[in-house]
């Protein structure tokens, strides 16, 4: 708030999202399709703008717009250049995938940014994995294995996610921070 950071609305499939152009809009909307992306224009906008307001004096109003059935268009201008937010790059060999933690939860449960795709690709995902050298299950569910079991899921985001049944997979693993992660056939 309040810096040169452009105000963005993104549509995706007729739906909209507005909000800073900070990428964290992007990859939820080419979750459902293609992308437009336009800078939200001053006529958009309440006449006096706070530095630490944007929610209420460019979001909101913008939203309200497109909510009584103005198209983007008639907001602002259609832009190519916008931030585009990074998890990283998830590499496979033979037998292992690398990736990184983007996340622990406040449960302990680590989200890394090793796509699901990925460990599909990578083999049959009923066996028993090493998630760095730690015995884990691949389950769909949390209730799939036993208490304190560790598992690997794919989580709602469609990354893997590294959890212990009703634990903390970050305490069983120790991991803190943002550091390289494997799992392994």
């Amino acid at each position: 708030m309040g810096t040169s950071r452009k105000a963005i609305i993104v549509r995706a499939a007729n739906h909209y999202f507005v909000g800073p152009d900070n990428g964290l809009l992007i990859p939820a909307a080419r979750r459902i399709g293609d992308i437009e992306v336009f800078e939200i224009g001053k006529k958009a906008m309440l006449d006096k703008i706070s530095n630490t307001f944007h929610g209420r004096d460019i979001f909101a109003p913008t939203a309200g717009l497109l909510a009584s059935g103005h198209e983007a268009e008639d907001i602002g201008q259609p832009i190519e250049t916008f931030e585009k937010l990074s998890f990283g790059k998830a590499n496979a060999a033979v037998d292992k995938l690398y990736g990184k933690v983007l996340y622990i939860d406040s449960f302990g449960n680590v989200i890394t940014n090793i796509p699901a795709k990925m460990l599909e690709d990578f083999g049959k995902t009923e066996e028993k994995l090493l998630v760095q050298g730690n015995v884990a299950s691949y389950s769909p569910t949390y209730g799939k294995v036993q208490k304190n079991e560790l598992l690997v899921l794919t989580g709602s985001h469609d990354f893997l996610e590294i959890a212990v049944n009703g634990g903390n997979a970050a305490q069983r693993l120790d991991i803190t921070g943002h550091p390289e992660i494997w799992v392994e056939k």
